[in-house]
């Protein structure tokens, strides 16, 4: 018989194949999904056989994903990236329907030099919508207001107003809602309510909040919110981290908390107890030795000394860490904003900067510590990345994410605090040690485990965002359910055995969290999506750990067995192919097993798993009634 060479890899789901003369299938080509109108696509292209531009990306992504007409795909500019450190760029394309842009449609296309090697995101097909609106955008600009219902809007506000014309170097620039007509899920009726409507940016005072609001475009009803504002060398005696160094800048005879070195900036403000950012004032020092005499006094100033040294050290950890430049990877401003209001128990980001809050002194204390500073900054750098949806499962993971980023730049800064507890230098409620704790989340009654105790339930959950509206549910349980992201990257950074909620029995080799952090920012920035799941969560890092650290790599099965451990896919397989005759149902697991024969008798499968690659040099037979899976 003439000797054939066969090759077969790794599949993310699992098909039975008739055996034909060559398989050589990859995991970017199938992805299994529930039926909806947002259609998942993976796509990997064999680039020794076929070679297409970057210049031809849109007509390439049309083609391939079998987009009809009615639709088209542009380029989202703004959120590219250049190239990595594994020499690939990446492009983001939305895409529009008759002209008009689906929301949260995202498709990321991977190229090397001017090569695609790959894409995947999502699509929309197979809709029928009117775009024709029925109602006008200032009618639908007052529904929205009606919903929000706030006492004070940033636009009433003359000095906010001149100061975004300042910060814009635009004086036609205002918060004043322009309204932008998008195709949009009404996830109130289910995932395949496709309807046209009217996306405001609404940003209110009092109360404070910030939100996307979409309007149905054909009677004014509210379709869903997506909330913006998402929460938790001089020396300088901090609050929270001893005597620091940090960069000022020389006002006068007084020293100033701006950062100048620090890509177009670090700038920290006292708000002085209210609510309009305009009105912010400067902290000064007269010597620019910001001591614990002059500021650990009753106002809690040594808290602003903690903020500005934490945006510091956040930006560094980016910029030396992940080669980011601020959170827009553009250099941008960042700004911090201390003693906002009164006794708030909180900290938050917006597009503005990082809003922090004084606590009441009985369960929080200023919420300035560097874990909760650099939480706040990954929200920033999670809207110019995967820029989630607040809400559900991709609000969870972004809430993880944050607490990721927090540990990491705690890590960073002062490897001797505990980063595994969130908020441990701020919290003061009795039989608390913080308000999230990675390495057990059961403890502050978060799921460890998918599904398991503590879970939220968000099984036909419609969010509820606004904290004073009596059925708020915290968007679908996201503090909550972001214990599973924690927990994940707390086993794949230090390793741990156990049982979960499952009953499943798990073992997971630690890798460091230097190069967890990576695999993570890596899923974060190239491959999540706006309506990432955290089955999605667990193919992207997956893929990040692959890119980073080769297939097969003990990396790659940590991440595999880390995310097995929280109850999301199966563990990473371990059996051996031991003989070229296969009389009994196996299992190959190892990465690569080069052998020259193979036969698979009557009735047994042979399965292909998890990166597992089997070339055959000589003969492969199988006989009748046999199977060959790839799992």
């Amino acid at each position: 018989m003439e000797s054939t060479k066969y090759k077969f890899v790794f599949i993310s789901v699992m098909i039975v194949l008739l055996i034909v003369n060559q398989v050589n299938l990859s995991s970017q080509d199938i992805e299994m999904r529930p039926t909806t109108n947002f259609k998942p696509v993976r796509l990997k292209i064999d680039t020794t056989k076929e070679k297409v531009n970057i210049e031809d990306a849109s007509v390439f992504l049309a083609s391939r994903y079998q987009i009809s007409s009615d639709f088209d795909i542009r380029s989202d500019e703004k959120r590219n990236i250049d190239k990595d450190k594994l020499g690939f760029s990446h492009k983001r394309f939305e895409q529009y329907y008759k002209g008009i842009r689906i929301e949260f449609s995202d498709i990321r296309l991977h190229y090397k030099g001017d090569q695609i090697v790959s894409s995947h995101g999502v699509v929309l097909r197979n809709i029928e919508v009117d775009i024709q609106s029925k109602i006008s955008a200032e009618a639908a600009l007052q529904h929205a207001l009606k919903y929000i219902d706030a006492e004070v809007y940033i636009w009433q506000m003359q000095s906010e107003e001149q100061r975004l014309k300042k910060k814009t170097n635009n004086n036609e620039a205002t918060f004043y809602p322009e309204a932008e007509i998008v195709i949009c899920i009404d996830n109130r009726i289910d995932i395949n309510a496709v309807k046209l409507a009217y996306k405001f940016d609404i940003y209110a005072i009092s109360p404070i909040s910030r939100d996307y609001v979409y309007v149905d475009a054909s009677n004014g009803e509210i379709i869903r919110i997506n909330p913006i504002m998402v929460s938790v060398a001089g020396t300088a005696a901090t609050r929270y981290s001893g005597t620091r160094t940090i960069e000022t800048e020389q006002s006068g005879s007084v020293y100033i908390l701006h950062d100048n070195g620090r890509g177009d900036g670090i700038e920290t403000y006292n708000m002085e107890n209210g609510t309009i950012l305009s009105n912010a004032v400067d902290f000064e020092d007269n010597n620019n030795n910001w001591t614990s005499a002059e500021y650990d006094n009753a106002d809690k100033d040594n808290a602003a000394l903690d903020a500005h040294w934490g945006m510091m050290m956040t930006y560094d950890y980016f910029n030396n860490i992940h080669n980011r430049n601020s959170f827009d990877n553009a250099g941008s401003l960042i700004e911090g904003y201390v003693h906002y209001y009164t006794d708030l128990n909180n900290a938050f980001w917006t597009s503005d900067g990082i809003i922090f809050g004084d606590g009441d002194g009985v369960n929080f204390d200023p919420l300035t510590s560097i874990d909760v500073v650099a939480h706040e900054f990954g929200h920033g750098v999670c809207d110019y990345t995967a820029d989630f949806i607040f809400e559900a499962e991709s609000g969870a993971i972004d809430e993880g994410l944050g607490d990721i980023w927090g540990a990491c730049v705690e890590n960073y800064a002062d490897p001797t605090k505990d980063i595994w507890v969130v908020g441990a230098e701020i919290d003061l409620r009795t039989g608390h040690s913080g308000v999230r704790i990675m390495s057990n989340p059961n403890a502050e009654y978060q799921p460890d485990t998918y599904g398991g105790t503590w879970w939220g339930n968000i099984e036909g959950c419609i969010p509820v965002c606004n904290p004073n509206d009596p059925d708020y549910n915290d968007c679908c349980w996201v503090h909550k359910n972001s214990g599973v992201m924690n927990y994940w990257f707390y086993l794949l950074s230090e390793g741990g055995t156990g049982t979960n909620d499952n009953s499943d029995a798990y073992n997971v080799s630690d890798i460091g969290i230097e190069d967890a952090a990576d695999i993570t920012y890596r899923a974060e920035s190239v491959y999540m999506t706006p309506n990432t799941t955290f089955v999605d969560a667990r193919a992207h890092t997956f893929q990040a750990a692959e890119d980073l650290f080769g297939v097969c790599s003990q990396e790659v099965e940590s991440v595999v067995d880390a995310w097995y451990a929280v109850g999301v896919g199966d563990s990473y397989p371990t059996s051996v192919l031991e003989n070229s005759t296969i009389s009994t149902n196996t299992t190959i697991a190892n990465c690569e097993i080069e052998v020259e024969d193979i036969t698979v008798e009557n009735g047994v499968t042979l399965i292909l798993n998890y990166g597992s690659s089997l070339l055959i040099n000589g003969e492969f037979e199988a006989e009748f009634g046999s199977e060959l899976v790839i799992h």
